[in-house]
């Protein structure tokens, strides 16, 4: 059996791309021919809220590059079709598009159906389904975009039913989110942490992730002085 994944894998940074490293880990140990498209651009500059795209931290969690291919430009629809024309190549018996926000859609959505027309099962593997934001056409891209699949993974029930909601014919299998038991726990105790982060203050509150409206972290901060009571 081969599935091919179409993910953001290393040297891309965040959940996604760690979420493509634990997909090798289990299905190639499971036995199957596994293979990565990737990207070499997943945000314009212009759109990339953070300061960086990439991993720096030179930690790779079950390195596999031999495994992965970086061809998605997600402005670029030539590398659209040089992902297809790759997976028809390769002929996999699923591939696996893993989904997380809408901006994504006109370029997995093209890939996806490229595929279905050849007659290669295609899976959605949503992180997300809606987003908190809910932009304008946010809903239709993602409605147009995921009618392209013949099945999905759901990492909660709750984005089951928002999935069930659209497509209620179409399988879904419901599982859990990823546990990230890929890092070292044992390297730092709770002073030596403190002294590699130069932090002096007594208490500390960790946040990680990017900053979003919906996170709540304004409330966080506002909640400071009950908690100092």
């Amino acid at each position: 059996k081969k599935i091919i994944v179409v993910a953001p894998a290393h040297p891309f940074r965040g959940g996604q791309a760690l979420d493509e490293a634990y997909l090798y880990h289990i299905i190639s140990g499971m036995g199957y021919d596994y293979k990565c498209i990737s990207y070499k651009m997943l945000y314009p500059k212009l759109l990339f809220p953070g300061k960086t795209q990439y991993d720096n931290s030179k930690v790779i969690n079950f390195a596999h590059p031999d495994k992965i291919k970086h061809i998605i430009s997600s402005i670029n629809p030539f590398t659209w079709i040089k992902a297809y024309k790759e997976i028809k190549k390769e002929n996999p018996d699923v591939v696996i598009f893993l989904w997380w926000m809408f901006f994504f859609g006109p370029c997995l959505g093209t890939i996806a159906w490229l595929s279905r027309r050849k007659g290669i099962k295609v899976c959605f593997l949503a992180d997300n389904y809606i987003s908190h934001e809910q932009h304008v056409w946010e809903r239709f891209i993602v409605k147009r975009t995921f009618k392209q699949a013949q099945y999905f993974i759901a990492p909660s029930k709750y984005i089951s039913e928002e999935i069930k909601r659209d497509f209620p014919n179409k399988p879904i299998c419901v599982t859990t989110l990823s546990i990230y038991d890929c890092y070292n726990f044992n390297r730092y105790d709770k002073a030596s942490a403190r002294e590699f982060l130069n932090i002096k203050t007594k208490e500390v509150i960790l946040f990680f992730g990017l900053i979003r409206p919906y996170k709540g972290l304004d409330k966080l901060i506002e909640a400071f002085k009950d908690i100092k009571q």
